[in-house]
């Protein structure tokens, strides 16, 4: 058990001043998270590109047989596949970038602790509505394009950024609010969770959740005074440098 002196100098040691970008990310939370959402994307889109290529050139090279004409074919159709090999090197990397961009966005985007399996559950659906979504903005988009644009790599290239930036307007909210949401009692200090609250009294449970929404308040409060106070000091030590 440690004595008093260590106790004492633990708590006199100074707290550690938060740097530029530090305090650039807290005073824009939500455009950070965003933009780290963008890079677990362009990261896992990366990967997938790279597992595809290796699955269609050396592993699934010898299958070109075309898919069957049942709801396999109409998929391939729809997707534009042309053979069992891209169809298994599709999905196969597929599954291999929205995994990678599901522990990303999770662990370090978000910080979620909310229930894992319904979170995958949900993130499942989301990507197979996303994918099946991409095909038919491809298809509009080209034959958008097609009516003032001829083909050109060019031409493609625009189709596919703005094809990939589209499911962006669900595929961030979804994640960010319903998907991998983070209660506000694993970083607000006080703050009770719903499961604390349901195990309370009845007659408890009603002021517990205005005290909720009363420390939440003071919370935000807290924290854009702290964030301003840094930003000050922050400046005072830059100009008191200059002027030395």
């Amino acid at each position: 058990m440690p004595d008093n002196n260590t106790i004492n100098q633990a708590q006199e040691k100074p707290v550690k001043k938060a740097g530029p970008f530090k305090r650039w990310t807290e005073a824009h939370a939500e455009l950070w998270k965003f933009i780290k959402f963008t890079f677990a994307g362009a990261s896992s889109s990366v990967v997938e590109l790279i597992v595809n290529t290796i699955c269609v050139s050396w592993i699934f090279i010898s299958l070109t047989t075309a898919p069957d004409s049942g709801v396999l074919g109409y998929i391939c159709n729809l997707l534009k596949l042309d053979n069992m090999g891209v169809f298994y090197s599709y999905m196969i990397s597929t599954t291999v970038g929205y995994t990678i961009a599901f522990i990303i966005n999770r662990k370090v985007t978000f910080k979620a602790d909310s229930n894992k399996a319904l979170s995958i559950t949900l993130y499942i659906l989301m990507v197979v509505f996303t994918i099946f979504a991409n095909a038919f903005i491809g298809v509009y988009l080209t034959k958008f394009f097609n009516t003032f644009w001829g083909q050109s790599v060019i031409r493609d290239m625009v189709i596919k950024a703005i094809g990939m930036a589209i499911p962006t307007l669900w595929t961030y909210p979804l994640n960010r609010f319903v998907i991998q949401r983070r209660s506000k009692a694993s970083y607000v200090p006080g703050y009770l969770s719903n499961k604390q609250i349901r195990q309370l009294p009845q007659e408890q449970r009603a002021q517990a959740k205005e005290d909720n929404k009363r420390i939440f308040a003071e919370y935000k409060i807290a924290e854009k005074e702290r964030i301003a106070s840094e930003k000050a000091a922050a400046k005072l030590e830059k100009s008191q440098g200059k002027s030395k």
